[in-house]
């Protein structure tokens, strides 16, 4: 008998708790933030591809592909008019912890850590912004993905107590 009583009340415990409003109100709006960094991470896999940019005196190249169902991994060269490379980075996103961070590393040197503050997605165009006001040069870089076929990136901040940026405006290779 004392063990059925023990089962009653701990099903009565369980009903209480899982009818309790503070039990109701706060798994559905965990889950809805589950999601909604799940989305901006989904939303940053429409960067996968192979990007280029022609201005002035060099190419632009950036090229992201799946890295695991939470990253990405990229690579982003500077060629001038001669052909000589002069940027190599190697890049990463990926989600550390509850944040979504931008990862670069140029010319082999330390990576450098970037983190998502925002997302604003307006019909099919979707914004990035990832910032570290620590660094030195950027502060923040910024991907615009216009249509599916056209990506604008920005890095821009205070350089030499100056603001100061650069601008590529990149076509998926192989698009028509």
């Amino acid at each position: 008998m004392k063990n059925i009583s023990k089962v009653v009340i701990a099903v009565i415990t369980v009903i209480l708790l899982i009818s309790s409003p503070l039990f109701l109100t706060a798994a559905p709006l965990e889950l809805k933030e589950k999601a909604e960094k799940n989305n901006k991470l989904n939303d940053l896999h429409r960067l996968i591809g192979d990007w280029e940019s022609a201005s002035g005196n060099y190419s632009y190249y950036e090229s992201w592909k799946p890295a695991g169902a939470s990253a990405l991994e990229g690579n982003a060269s500077m060629v001038n008019e001669t052909g000589k490379t002069v940027l190599r980075e190697r890049l990463k996103i990926e989600k550390i912890g509850t944040h979504i961070v931008y990862i670069a590393a140029v010319n082999n040197n330390h990576p450098v850590l970037f983190t998502l503050i925002k997302t604003t997605v307006k019909d099919q165009k979707i914004q990035w912004v990832f910032e570290n006001k620590e660094h030195d040069f950027p502060q923040r870089i910024i991907y615009f993905l216009e249509s599916e076929n056209s990506l604008f990136a920005r890095v821009e901040g205070l350089q030499d107590g100056k603001e100061a940026k650069e601008e590529f405006r990149l076509t998926k290779r192989g698009a028509n």
